[in-house]
């Protein structure tokens, strides 16, 4: 699953109010659209499963949309030239 932060968890990268504890403010810090839940667990030494629920409840992440992931890949360097995928240079 690919989670990415809301319009609240960007806020709470700012005001540090409601996320106290550090592994789950480097979680939500890394939480970024991109990455896997898997990824983001063995890149955050500390974390358990249950730390994307909280984050969930708390309002600060969400599970990425198809919209989220186009504009990804949109806003990548992957370009396509006459239907063959490559990277720009």
């Amino acid at each position: 699953m690919i989670w990415t932060k809301t319009d609240a968890g960007r806020t709470e990268i700012q005001t540090r109010l409601l996320v106290k504890e550090r592994a789950q403010r480097n979680l939500l810090l890394l939480i970024d659209g991109n990455r896997s839940e898997q990824t983001l667990l063995t890149s955050v030494a500390g974390i358990a499963p249950d730390a994307f629920v909280m984050l969930q409840a708390l309002g600060l992440i969400e599970v990425a949309t198809a919209s989220v992931l186009v504009q990804i890949t949109v806003s990548s360097p992957l370009v396509a030239w006459n239907g063959v995928f490559g990277y720009r240079r």
